[in-house]
């Protein structure tokens, strides 16, 4: 099963764990958090994640260092330290729904690497993992924060079933977040056609004398427009999203958008 999820994923790129936060899961749903942190500061201030219990707070060489626990963040102490290693047991970031666990890791942390103990199979995910790596009796997976994965623990018998559909729910996220990224670049691309059929030579007159902005009542005086038609104009380009205009305490404001530009770039490029 493990194997085959790395093939599904071959189009995510590889990440390296690096120091990021490390979740192991182990079985009765029990979770050691560890990580490494580099010290830029006499007094550290860190994450926890969850509720914590077997706090212990190091330097580089294992040395204890002091600390308090203060609104969920981790206080140290870390004169003459270097490196500060956290690592503390929890509970509170999993859940199971008969045979099924789930983890939740709710915080914004980056990249979360998380050892699943004892072999589980994935049957849900929230996005992508960035990274898979099998080993003896683990699975090891590599997250965006926040996230979270729903896995259960199954008899040899109950496995290729299982197998299959954790592989089929994973290709559907990736299916499904491909797809998602195809419509927003074709309603991108829809958004950008500007149907220039619909501007007519006075609208050109009107994005021409613009330029940086202009007053409406100076705009009417240059263009010897009548007062309603050009209000009425100018009010249909702002709909179209060509210009922008101000109320200002001496007046309305007319600004061409970048919409704008393009228009009257191409419309003068067409009459060339």
């Amino acid at each position: 099963m493990k194997t085959s999820l790395i093939l599904v994923l071959l189009i995510v790129p590889l990440m390296t764990a690096g120091a990021q936060p490390i979740v192991t899961v182990h079985p009765d749903g029990w979770c050691t958090i560890s990580y490494l942190t580099t010290v830029n500061e006499t007094i550290m201030e860190l994450p926890i994640y969850g509720d914590p219990n077997l706090l212990i707070v190091t330097d580089e060489d294992g040395l204890p260092l002091n600390f308090t626990l203060e609104d969920g963040r981790l206080v140290v102490d870390a004169v003459a330290s270097g490196q500060i290693n956290v690592t503390y047991e929890t509970q509170s970031l999993t859940s199971k729904e008969g045979a099924v666990w789930t983890l939740n890791f709710s915080w914004n942390a980056g990249f979360v690497v998380v050892r699943l103990e004892g072999g589980p199979n994935i049957v849900g995910l929230s996005s992508i993992p960035e990274e898979i790596r099998e080993g003896d009796n683990y699975l090891e997976i590599v997250m965006r924060s926040p996230f979270y994965l729903d896995y259960v623990y199954v008899t040899p018998a109950q496995s290729s079933r299982v197998a299959t559909d954790s592989i089929l729910i994973i290709a559907a996220v990736a299916i499904t977040l491909i797809l998602a990224t195809l419509l927003l670049i074709k309603v991108k691309k829809k958004r950008e056609e500007i149907p220039l059929h619909e501007f007519d030579s006075t609208d050109l007159r009107i994005l021409s004398s613009i330029g940086e902005g202009v007053l409406l009542s100076d705009l009417r005086e240059s263009l010897s427009i009548p007062k309603t038609t050009l209000w009425r104009r100018t009010k249909r380009l702002e709909e179209k999203g060509l210009v922008e205009i101000e109320k200002r305490s001496y007046g309305s404001f007319l600004k061409i958008t970048r919409k704008g530009k393009i228009v009257l770039d191409e419309i003068e490029r067409q009459k060339s």
